[in-house]
């Protein structure tokens, strides 16, 4: 098993490989914003090698999304209702609420915030399954970089990002690249040797 910063150490490795495969292998036909998106994913990647130990209750993962994970959560919602405000604003001109139709939809946009902050809140304790168990399994790395790819999409769109489904999938790529180094630095998957 290995440490924290074993693991950051061999993300940021994962990272510099991806990054030379794409620039190499991409550059001369890919965006610009999708080899932007892999040498800027450093993050993305790093956090893919460290998420797996979420599941220990003394890492440093878990205590960072234990107060992390509410707050980009409700960052999240509050960025997608605030950018899709004609929507919303739109359901409460139709419902029976007094007119100003704009003060109700800002009002349901701040409780959806504040709901899903302390629910998330709430959750990310009671979801936290045991050591090594689920969350170093491949099929969850391709889980949470799947789920990734959709949120990084969801807010690209709202923002109104070019290429945003090539720069979401560069994004997803990343997380798992960085997830697959800390299988190999846990010694989950090994390299065959002869």
């Amino acid at each position: 098993m290995g440490s924290f910063r074993a693991h950051l150490r061999a993300g940021a490795g994962a990272h510099l490989a991806l990054v030379s495969g794409t620039v190499l292998l991409a550059l001369p036909h890919a965006p610009v914003e999708a080899v932007v998106a892999a040498v800027v994913g450093a993050p993305v990647t790093v956090a893919g090698a460290v998420v797996p130990d979420v599941d220990h209750p003394n890492s440093r993962p878990y205590r960072v999304a234990r107060v992390w994970v509410p707050r980009l959560t409700a960052g999240a919602v509050g960025f997608a209702g605030a950018a899709s405000r004609e929507s919303v604003v739109g359901l409460f001109r139709r419902g029976p609420v007094p007119d100003p139709a704009p003060f109700w939809a800002g009002v349901a946009v701040t409780a959806a915030t504040a709901t899903a902050f302390v629910a998330t809140a709430r959750a990310v304790p009671l979801v936290r399954p045991t050591h090594r168990g689920v969350t170093h399994h491949p099929a969850f790395g391709v889980a949470a970089g799947l789920a990734l790819t959709a949120l990084t999409l969801t807010l690209l769109r709202a923002a109104g990002v070019e290429h945003l489904r090539l720069v979401s999938l560069v994004v997803g790529l990343c997380f798992l690249c960085g997830f697959g180094s800390h299988l190999f630095v846990d010694d989950i998957w090994q390299v065959p040797s002869r």
